[in-house]
C-alpha cells in the first residue's frame, strides 16, 4: 500500500482518503501554486494571535476569494508585480478564477491540465468558479472531530481494519 506525500496546503482533499488519488490531485496542487504566484506569499501561514495567544491560520485561497467577491482583488497581489507593471488586473482575475477552479474540493469540478493550458493561453474563457466551502480551513485549524476529515479518518480506519482482517484470513491467523 502506498501513501500520498506532499506539502500541507498543497495536497488535494481527496488525498485524505486511501486510493482516491488521481490526475485531478495534481491540478489541485497546480492551483495552489498559481495562488502563490499571484500573491507572492505562502498559501498557509501559521501565526500566534498576539491578544489571545492562540494559533491562527491565514489561508490565502480564502482571502483571495473574498477579495475577488468584494472587487478588491488587486489588494492581495504581490506588490512587486504591481510596482514593476508585470501584471494587469484582467490577468490577475483570470489567474485567480483558474486557481479557484483548480482547488475545487470535488475533483470532478476541477479542469484537466489540458483545459488549464487552454485557459492560460486564452483559447477557453475562465468563468467564475462555483462557491467552495474550503473545508481545508477547518482541517488546518485542527478541527478533526467533525466533517470530512473525521469521515476520512473513519474510512481509513475501516479500510485498514479490513486489510488487517484480509491478511489474517489469508495467513490463517
Amino acid at each position: 500500500m502506498t501513501r500520498a506525500r506532499g506539502t500541507v496546503g498543497y495536497l488535494a482533499p481527496e488525498m485524505l482518503v486511501p486510493n482516491a488519488i488521481s490526475t485531478k490531485s495534481d491540478v489541485y496542487s497546480y492551483g495552489m501554486v498559481l495562488f502563490e504566484l499571484v500573491g507572492g506569499r505562502r498559501n498557509l501561514i501559521l501565526a500566534m494571535d498576539g491578544e489571545t495567544q492562540q494559533r491562527r491560520n491565514s489561508y490565502f485561497p480564502k482571502i483571495i476569494r473574498e477579495k475577488m467577491m468584494q472587487g478588491e482583488l488587486m489588494e492581495v497581489v504581490d506588490q512587486s508585480l504591481i510596482k514593476n507593471e508585470e501584471i494587469r488586473e484582467d490577468e490577475v482575475t483570470i489567474l485567480t478564477r483558474l486557481a479557484l477552479w483548480c482547488i475545487q474540493e470535488n475533483p470532478i469540478l476541477r479542469p484537466g491540465m489540458t483545459e488549464v493550458v487552454e485557459m492560460l493561453e486564452g483559447r477557453t474563457p475562465v468563468h467564475v468558479p462555483p462557491e467552495s466551502s474550503m473545508f481545508v480551513v477547518n482541517f488546518l485549524d485542527g478541527d478533526s472531530s467533525s466533517g470530512v476529515f473525521a469521515q476520512a479518518k473513519e474510512d481509513e480506519a475501516t479500510i485498514m481494519s479490513a486489510n488487517t482482517l484480509s491478511i489474517s484470513i489469508q495467513s490463517g491467523r
